[in-house]
């Protein structure tokens, strides 16, 4: 459980380990905590825009999944500060865990939907950048992920790995 000054806080994209902006939890002391769900009241979708490539995630009456999710726990200064370098319109809302628990996580306010692409199908955003590289003519993929995500990693691998070369010159060369 987070502490007094603490929150927990689901991330669903570019905040995830491994991609982009998780420097800026890390920055801020953040914690992974869980790899989890979100309820199934969710929908994903793929939002316009970047670098870098972002997913927006939108609470629905019916028609959700449970989506992918890491939870961390960050303190509520963290949060300030992570929540200041935030681009609309992405926002921070009350995320429903697929044990029935609430926690602080991004969400996206509807007007960012209207030419945003559903990707709820894959259940997660690496799933979905992993599919990109079956859909497309993808021949290499370099640092696909940070050197020390290793879930991410066995991700790819076990998605792309007889199809696509894996380079990844901090993790393969340099450790």
């Amino acid at each position: 459980v987070a502490g007094l000054d603490q929150v927990h806080l689901a991330v669903v994209g570019a905040h995830l380990r491994g991609q982009p902006l998780n420097g800026q939890l890390l920055d801020q002391g953040a914690e992974l905590v869980a790899r989890t769900q979100t309820s199934s009241r969710y929908r994903l979708y793929r939002l316009q825009g970047g670098p870098p490539l972002r997913p927006g995630l939108e609470r629905v009456a019916g028609c959700g999944k449970p989506i992918e999710v890491e939870v961390w726990a960050i303190t509520t200064q963290g949060l300030g500060r992570v929540l200041a370098a935030v681009a609309p319109p992405l926002g921070i809302g009350s995320v429903e865990l697929a044990d029935g628990t609430w926690v602080k996580g991004f969400i996206c306010e509807t007007h960012g939907l209207g030419d945003a692409t559903d990707i709820t199908a894959h259940g997660g955003w690496r799933h979905y950048l992993a599919s990109l590289a079956e859909r497309y003519p993808i021949l290499t993929i370099e640092d696909g992920m940070a050197e020390a995500d290793w879930d991410g990693w066995s991700i790819l691998t076990r998605r792309l790995g007889q199809k696509v070369q894996l380079v990844g010159d901090d993790l393969f060369v340099t450790n």
